[in-house]
């Protein structure tokens, strides 16, 4: 079986994907669909290849999100930091600033936080920028802003962040296509390489939704 009738499958199926359903609707027996998803050795240059007419590789924004897989709690902000690369990260509102020293309080009882960001200690990282945002429903949200330059960190404007924050949200919503349309939970097989060869196929599945809506 090939790639492009499993990708084909996950497209087309309403329903819960699992092997019996998937041999049905591609008139295959189970058995090859299972050999399919353990015996592939799917890799990040394939679909990068794969995806690469598609892309524009000059510029650009990298947007991180970790919704869909649960996984280890990972240091992020001190690489990023290490690497001298700026970033945008949501706030939970616990979290501690200090904009005078020897005075902390939590990011969320922060009462007059101005339009323009707060420009503060992030308790256990460095100096960033803080921004607050109220949806329609009155749902309260945090983020911080951070470039090394603390010069140039220091006048990101209200403009840079939401241009950020809107770019970010593509990927919002990436993760949740992948999930309702292209079934990257539904996982029938426990071995590990069958999982990231469906997550492959997945994101492959994502990728032709995109380019059939450009058309």
């Amino acid at each position: 079986m090939e790639a492009a009738c499993y990708i084909a499958y996950l497209l087309s199926e309403p329903r819960q994907v699992s092997c019996v359903r998937a041999s049905a609707v591609l008139a295959v027996s189970p058995d090859e669909v299972n050999r399919f998803l353990l015996d592939n050795n799917f890799t990040g240059q394939e679909l990068f290849e794969a995806v690469k007419p598609g892309l524009c590789l000059a510029g650009g924004t990298l947007s991180a999100d970790d919704s869909v897989l649960d996984k280890p709690f990972t240091n992020l902000d001190s690489f990023l930091r290490d690497k001298e690369v700026g970033f945008m990260v949501d706030l939970e509102a616990n979290r501690i600033v200090s904009t005078q020293p020897g005075s902390y309080e939590q990011v969320g009882q922060i009462a007059d936080l101005p339009q323009q960001g707060l420009f503060t200690h992030l308790k256990s990282f460095d100096l960033v920028k803080v921004f607050r945002t109220v949806d329609k429903q009155a749902h309260v949200r945090h983020y911080a802003m951070y470039l090394s330059d603390k010069e140039k960190g220091s006048q990101i404007s209200r403009e840079n962040f939401e241009q950020v924050k809107e770019q970010h949200w593509h990927v919002e919503e990436f993760f949740r296509t992948v999930k309702q349309e292209c079934h990257a939970q539904d996982f029938f097989l426990r071995n590990t390489q069958a999982i990231k060869n469906h997550i492959f196929c997945v994101l492959r599945a994502f990728q032709r939704l995109v380019w059939m809506s450009q058309v």
